[in-house]
């Protein structure tokens, strides 16, 4: 009954989204709930990215362990692979089955220009279903003459095994912040104009809407970064009997999540459930092993 109450008293709704953005603000979820599901964006949703690399020739300015690791930083379309190749769990006992990876070749050689760029784009992937997600990312500058030629493997990680596995460049929980306001009871020292001044400097919206109602409270949804506002609340508006406070809902956070593009983040946070998921369910059933229903 008391789970029931607590969806019933819970509320989802997305702020802003964008290819590889997304703002929710998510009411009546515990913290520790909200936050594993930050973490596990972060460290537990599988993407695909360059594990192997085998180089024939590269006699560029590079050397082949900083040309390696380019390549691995390369961010790769997982949209599909996450569906078709095997969890990282299970290839770590097949390493060579053919649905643990694809391969990529690198052949590139400059025989013309005085310089060539190689880009993320060059690359030649077995899988028609994975591509760079950026295709103007440089790997090497080749001088007249020089060549690079390799081939790597791709396979699915996660990011508490590398970064490069990571789908997330941001993954933040925030509190809700709400600025109360009463223009009404100002105190002596309080110099309103100033005041309102040092807020208009950065949010000049909130200022009309300070003057419009004069009295009230206004969520802060679509305020990204409150120091500044802070900063005129306590120092310039007055510390002790401000006609302006700013206080932080506990019960409503707003979860933030930038895709470095291998992922889009609405299929971040879904894998992020799934990942819990079946942690808890594996928790379960490791436990009614020793502690029977």
């Amino acid at each position: 009954m008391a789970g029931v109450l607590v969806m019933a008293m819970s509320s989802v709704k997305v702020l802003g989204k964008s290819d590889n953005r997304i703002r929710i603000l998510l009411e009546g979820y515990p913290l520790h709930v909200l936050s594993s599901v930050r973490r596990a964006a972060m460290e537990e949703v599988p993407t695909i990215a360059i594990d192997t690399l085998f180089i024939v020739e590269n006699n560029s300015v590079i050397h082949d362990e900083n040309l390696a690791h380019r390549m691995a930083m390369v961010p790769l379309d997982s949209e599909k692979a996450i569906k078709k190749y095997r969890s990282p769990e299970e290839c770590s006992e097949c390493p060579t089955c053919e649905d643990c990876y694809t391969r990529i070749v690198l052949d590139v050689r400059n025989d013309e220009e005085e310089e060539k760029v190689v880009y993320s784009g060059d690359m030649q992937i077995e899988d028609p279903d994975i591509k760079p997600v950026y295709e103007n990312i440089p790997i090497v500058v080749l001088g007249k003459g020089q060549s690079v030629s390799l081939e790597a493997q791709a396979r699915l990680g996660r990011g508490k095994e590398h970064i490069k596995w990571s789908p997330t460049t941001v993954s933040v929980l925030t509190y809700l912040p709400v600025l109360t306001f009463d223009l009404n009871s100002l105190d002596e020292n309080t110099k309103l104009s100033d005041c309102l001044e040092c807020i208009a400097k950065g949010f000049p919206e909130l200022v009309e809407k300070i003057k419009k109602t004069r009295k009230g409270e206004l969520p802060l949804h679509d305020v990204k970064n409150t120091s500044l506002l802070r900063f005129c609340v306590e120092k310039v508006c007055g510390e002790k009997h401000s006609p302006l406070k700013i206080k932080y809902l506990e019960n409503s956070l707003i979860l933030t999540i930038e895709s470095s593009g291998s992922l889009r983040p609405e299929t971040i946070i879904m894998e992020s459930i799934k990942v819990l998921k079946e942690k808890i369910n594996t928790f379960r059933r490791e436990l009614s092993k020793q502690v029977p229903e």
